[in-house]
């Protein structure tokens, strides 16, 4: 049962980027492969645990007659809402190691595993990714039977290694920020929390790295001067990586038959966001360069640019830009650009 329990655990979070998974051979797939797609079915949302059971997609409570006798994985076997995780724990072959003494097992649904592609899940239940589905699993146990009523806020080691993050007050707990929607299910040799989510474990959460692009799109500017730069356009957008923290980015805008404009800057790499509530990545970059306007005469000015990368696929980024122009014989020119690329790689 232990072993099911950490399967079902690692496969619901496998959800959203199955495509990135399927791009590469699942059967030598290095443990990063699954992180975004698994990071990316990871809940942020903390329930309220007097609405524990009402929100719950856990079907039915035992009761104590029902429970006592039964080991942790008993108790998932004969539970139709665990059917899922029993599946995982025993392609990962983890029965034999929940049927032991003290775990508390804080274990996914059926419903979290279904965040996760029948797809995904497959190749995470083949034989040739046994380990990682063990990891996964096994970053779902604890060591010991802790009820919800012992459980503080802080660091909780895993016997997969890693550390989980438990948050508790007198109205709500959570694990890793996903919610416990149903506490304290008591077994023999141990106890139960189940969760709504899987839970992944951090050295299997890989950065998504920028890329290098060149696309299309548009712009406008945002002054009030009657300059070209407060028109419309379409733009040629391009950005090439320089290393993990540096790269140029450049774009022209067609104004008109006559007008154009170039910019070309030099910019780093802010710290990656997660936006959590649709796990959308988002590459801040700051940095300046110059700008050359070909209107009546060519003119070179000072540009500070800075704006968003967003990773769509392993094929796809796209950006908003905002670059603040300074010329030297009038106030500055403002505008944004936004387009979509299409990704390579320069070394």
């Amino acid at each position: 049962m232990s072993q099911l329990l950490q399967q079902s655990l690692s496969i619901s979070l496998i959800s959203s980027s199955l495509v990135s998974i399927i791009s590469v051979n699942p059967l030598q797939a290095e443990p990063s492969l699954f992180s975004r797609v698994l990071a990316q079915s990871e809940s942020k949302n903390i329930h309220n645990f007097n609405n524990l059971i009402s929100c719950s997609p856990f079907k039915g409570s035992l009761t104590q007659s029902e429970q006592q006798g039964n080991t942790i994985v008993d108790i998932a076997v004969t539970n139709p809402s665990f059917s899922t995780l029993v599946k995982a724990l025993e392609a990962a072959g983890l029965i034999e190691t929940l049927s032991g003494e003290n775990f508390t097992v804080f274990a996914p649904t059926n419903e979290a595993f279904d965040a996760l592609t029948s797809e995904a899940l497959e190749k995470l239940l083949l034989p040739e990714n046994r380990e990682i589905l063990r990891k996964i699993l096994t970053y779902h146990v604890v060591s010991g039977s802790v009820r919800s009523t012992a459980l503080k806020n802080g660091q909780v080691k895993t016997i997969e290694g890693n550390d989980v993050n438990v948050e508790v007050d007198d109205r709500m707990v959570s694990v890793n920020g996903t919610e416990v929607i149903n506490a304290d299910i008591q077994a023999s040799n141990g106890i139960i929390h189940v969760i709504g989510r899987v839970l992944i474990p951090p050295d299997l959460i890989s950065t998504p790295q920028p890329r290098s692009y060149i696309g299309v799109g548009g712009a406008i500017g945002l002054s009030g001067d009657t300059t070209a730069l407060s028109s419309g356009g379409a733009s040629f957008l391009t950005k090439s990586v320089l290393s993990e923290n540096l790269a140029l980015h450049t774009a022209t805008v067609l104004f008109g038959s006559n007008i154009s404009s170039s910019s070309l800057a030099l910019t780093l790499n802010l710290p990656i966001r997660e936006e959590s509530a649709n796990q959308i990545t988002v590459i801040p970059f700051l940095g300046g360069g110059v700008a050359l306007r070909n209107a009546d005469g060519l003119t070179v000015s000072p540009m500070v640019s800075g704006g968003l990368d967003i990773p769509l696929s392993k094929d796809f980024t796209g950006t908003v830009r905002v670059n603040a122009i300074f010329p030297s014989d009038r106030q500055a020119d403002v505008g944004i650009l936004a387009g979509i690329g299409f990704n390579f790689s320069l070394f």
